[in-house]
């Protein structure tokens, strides 16, 4: 299974999430086959960083580099994990 969102605070931006679903191995599998058909239709394509929380960061708080998103050093300490 995966998501595609287009939210207002992104427009021509879909985010594209895979949950891992009842058998981890054939989704990692599925979204292998699913990033390689898409990185060949769009190859400019920029990847998300998942933070150590497991968040996807917040629009704003990323920034477009080379080799995709990456969080802002400002916004960085709101995805630290914060489990004890």
């Amino acid at each position: 299974m995966a998501h595609a969102m287009d939210f207002k605070d992104r427009i021509g931006r879909v985010w594209i999430t895979f949950p891992v679903g009842e058998d981890p191995a054939l989704s990692a599998d599925f979204r292998s086959v699913l990033m390689k058909e898409i990185k060949d239709a769009w190859p400019s394509i920029a990847t998300l960083p998942i933070m150590p929380n497991g968040a996807i960061p917040l629009t704003h708080d990323l920034i477009r580099t080379a080799d995709g998103y990456q969080v802002s050093e400002s916004a960085a300490s709101k995805y630290e994990d914060q489990t004890p």
